[in-house]
Formats: C-alpha cells, sequence, structure tokens
C-alpha cells in the first residue's frame, strides 16, 4: 500500500472517530521525534495510561465504538461536526503564530509570527479572511495590542529559546498606513507583552528582563518603570486605567506572580496567591471585576479583583477539559491563553496539547463548547494553541496555533 493511500486511510478514520465524539488522546497521532522530545514525560503518560486503563478496558472501548457507534463524551460538551469559519495559513512554513488581536471594530485581525533574526505582522480582512497587509519586525512578534481608536497597534517582540534569546523591543504601527511610526523599549530587550491603557494614550510592555515600562504613546516618554523581579507574560490595563496586572513568574523556581500595580505611583495594590508555578496568560472581563488565568501548574482560576478572592479553582487535569478526558485523565492540560468574551460570560482556555480551545462558562465552570485542533494534510501532529481573542461582539472567537494558522470560529 502507498503511504498517500495510508495516510488518507488514516485521515477518514480519524475524521470520523471525531465525528463519533470520540477523541483519541493527543499522543496518538505524536512523530518518533515528538516522544522522543517529550523525555520523562512521555513516560509519565505511558505509566499512566497502564494504571488508568488497562488493555483490555481500552479494547472494548473500541470494539464498542467500532461495532455499534458508541460516542464517549462528557457532559453537557457540544462537540459533534464543530468546524472552524476560517482556516489561513498565517505565517511561513513551520514558523508558530504566536499572537493574534482583533480590532475594536471587529473588521481586522492582526497576527504575529516570527524568528530570531525577523518576524511578521500580518492584518486579515474580516469576514472572509483577505491577507490585506504584511510588515516585517525585528524579531519573533510575542504580543499585540490595538488602541482604543484602531488606529494605532503595538507589538512586543523578541525570541526566548531556552538559553539562547534575541531582542527586538516594542514598535508602535500605523494601521492605515501599515507604516511603523516608533520604538519603546531598547532593541535588545525581549518583550513578551504589551498593553494599551483605556485612554488610548498611555502603552504598558513587559517581558523576559521582569521590568515593566508604561509609555507616552505620543511623546515615547518613559513614564514609569515597576521592577517585579522575574518573567512578564501577560499585562492588563483594568478599564479605570489606573491598576495594571502582570502575571509570570519563573520556569525554575517559586510560585507563579499575579499582582496589581498602581499604575500612577507604581506601588503593589494587591498580589493574587494561588498559582505554584509560572502564569501563562491572564484575562480581566469587560467590567473589570473578573479576573482569570492559567499556568504551568495546570490551574484554571477566577479571581474577584474588587477583594481579591478566589471564586473559582478548577484543576484543568481533572476537569473535562476535553471530550475524551473522561477516558484518558493522564492527558496533560497547560493551557497557554486565556480570553474573556465582551459580555464577561464565557471563557475562551487554549494551549493544551490535545490542541482544543474549550469555551468555559464562567458562572458555573461547565465547558459549554469544545473547538477541536485539526489534523493537516501530511497528517502531522496537531500542535497547541498559542493565543486566542473573541470579537468586539463576542460572536467569534480568533486562535493562533504552533502549526501556523489563524481560525476563526463561530463563538456564540
Amino acid at each position: 500500500m502507498k503511504r498517500s493511500e495510508t495516510n488518507s486511510i488514516m485521515r477518514d478514520a480519524y475524521d470520523f472517530s471525531r465525528q463519533k465524539g470520540f477523541y483519541l488522546p493527543p499522543f496518538a497521532s505524536w512523530t518518533p521525534a515528538d516522544w522522543a522530545c517529550k523525555g520523562n514525560g512521555a513516560q509519565e503518560m505511558v505509566e499512566n495510561h497502564i494504571q488508568r486503563c488497562s488493555r483490555p478496558t481500552t479494547l472494548c472501548l473500541l470494539a464498542m465504538f467500532l461495532l455499534v457507534g458508541f460516542a464517549p463524551t462528557a457532559p453537557s460538551q457540544s462537540t459533534s461536526k464543530q468546524a472552524p469559519l476560517l482556516t489561513i495559513v498565517a505565517a511561513p512554513k513551520g514558523t508558530p503564530v504566536r499572537c493574534v488581536a482583533f480590532a475594536p471594530d471587529g473588521k481586522t485581525i492582526a497576527t504575529g509570527n516570527g524568528t530570531q533574526t525577523s518576524g511578521e505582522i500580518r492584518f486579515y480582512g474580516m469576514p472572509k479572511g483577505e491577507l490585506r497587509l504584511t510588515v516585517k519586525a525585528p524579531s519573533q512578534v510575542n504580543a499585540l495590542a490595538f488602541s482604543p481608536d484602531g488606529k494605532t497597534l503595538i507589538s512586543g517582540t523578541g525570541f526566548l529559546l531556552t538559553t539562547v534569546s534575541a531582542g527586538g523591543g516594542v514598535q508602535a504601527w500605523d494601521v492605515l498606513a501599515g507604516k511603523q511610526t516608533g520604538t519603546f523599549a531598547g532593541e535588545d530587550k525581549v518583550e513578551l507583552s504589551v498593553a494599551f491603557a483605556p485612554d488610548g494614550a498611555t502603552v504598558a510592555s513587559a517581558g523576559l528582563d521582569g521590568v515593566v515600562s508604561i509609555w507616552d504613546l505620543h511623546t515615547r516618554e518613559l513614564k514609569k518603570e515597576i521592577t517585579v523581579g522575574r518573567r512578564v507574560k501577560c499585562l492588563i490595563f483594568l478599564p479605570d486605567g489606573k491598576t495594571l496586572l502582570s502575571g509570570g513568574g519563573s520556569d525554575h523556581s517559586g510560585d507563579g506572580d499575579l499582582v496589581l500595580w498602581n499604575v500612577e505611583s507604581g506601588e503593589l495594590k494587591r498580589a493574587l496567591k494561588g498559582h505554584t508555578l509560572v502564569v501563562n496568560s491572564a484575562a480581566i472581563s469587560s467590567d473589570g471585576s473578573l479576573l482569570a488565568s492559567v499556568s504551568e501548574d495546570e490551574m484554571l482560576k477566577v479571581w474577584d479583583t474588587r477583594t481579591g478572592d478566589l471564586k473559582h479553582n478548577v484543576n484543568l487535569r481533572h476537569e473535562y477539559s476535553s471530550a475524551y478526558n473522561k477516558f484518558f485523565p493522564f492527558a496533560y492540560r497547560k493551557a497557554k491563553a486565556i480570553a474573556f468574551s465582551p459580555d464577561g460570560k464565557t471563557l475562551a482556555i487554549g494551549g493544551t496539547e490535545d490542541c482544543m480551545t474549550v469555551l468555559w462558562d464562567v458562572q458555573t465552570t461547565v465547558v459549554k463548547r469544545i473547538l477541536p485542533g485539526v489534523l493537516d494534510e501530511d497528517v502531522r501532529p496537531l500542535r497547541p494553541v498559542t493565543s486566542v481573542a473573541f470579537s468586539p461582539d463576542g460572536k467569534l472567537l480568533a486562535s493562533g496555533s504552533e502549526d501556523g494558522t489563524l481560525r476563526v470560529w463561530q463563538a456564540d
């Protein structure tokens, strides 16, 4: 049998199983190279599989599925025939999409990608997804933020891979003209997060060096520096513009950092303790009352920003974060991206190694919908989601992935 025929059979079987609601574990599509990269983590998965799902049980489940169409799914989840409205190759081959952002009018999606020596920002028109413009950045684009009026885009750039890093800094772009209008942080800095204040005149950036910089957009004047001390992976201004959230931490020691700062004075207002490992992403509800965070500790936490109280504490390893989780509970759940819907009722969580984006009900923490990952034409492994963003009207969700794609989903 030719390889192309084998691949075709594999694709058909994979699509059929998903239509029936039966999801294979993520390692089912790993290559030998992927297994090698997992190191001890792969051995843990094998051991957990042996302990939690015996061979007879697995064979029985597969037999039931094949013979009578048995479809194991988690309660209250909608997964059948859920496909993206758009799937766009948004990066050069082999380059991940690192960040996505909707313009305030919802008519444009910006994506960022890149390598150690170069980066790109691409602008796609909605609803058709046509490529309108591509601009070059000095290094990998890690974060994007539109100004409230949609006229300016800022990008945080720089490259980091284990012990290798290359600076990039922060750039400001004229969205209409597609031209760079200035820079903020020095080109030697690896900036992982950027944010616009509600006034549209103040921007913040932070990254590898653990320093939050607050700038005047128009004069490029550095207004304030806040020393966090450890890597900052996410920044968000609260709606009042007076408070700034930073999230991050160290990959090697200590707990995760999640801190609210006074923008004017630079003083710490409140530290939210609970994550035991680095915080990968955080989101603030549109009214500023709720803060959601995900971490390498595989926890989703939802906080009350006014009191600092923890409202929800969800273990992504043990809860129904995918349709097959009940049967394969050892799959990793290290979410990399999170976003609130504009009405504050839904959380989109992406980045787990099942490569799905999960829509959660904020009040009940019940999974509302699963937006599945998609195998490419060569049946290569699925790649995790790196970023998610809701459209301003809440009807659409954009997700960027390590496979270099931008996907746009129906979210409402």
